[in-house]
């Protein structure tokens, strides 16, 4: 089973390195800890330091300002 990599990336300039470095560690830890308890998954967190170079094959959490008004509602649904 190939693992999923996720990137939290911040879009905002506001949150400093560290704080976004040990939230993805925090995030890595229940990830890799949790998520295969529940689900046949394996994934992994990682800290993207710049928003407009994702690497190929890396699913981008984006920290926004503000959502557009379409996907302002949970669950967002495309269909």
């Amino acid at each position: 089973m190939l693992a999923t990599k996720v990137g939290l990336v911040d879009t905002t300039g506001t949150v400093d390195t560290q704080t976004m470095a040990a939230v993805a560690a925090a995030l890595n830890v229940q990830v890799t800890r949790d998520l295969p308890k529940y689900w046949p998954v394996s994934a992994s967190v990682s800290y993207l330091t710049d928003h407009k170079t994702i690497p190929q094959g890396v699913w981008p959490v984006q920290l926004v300002k503000t959502l557009p008004p379409r996907r302002r509602r949970l669950p967002y649904d495309a269909s």
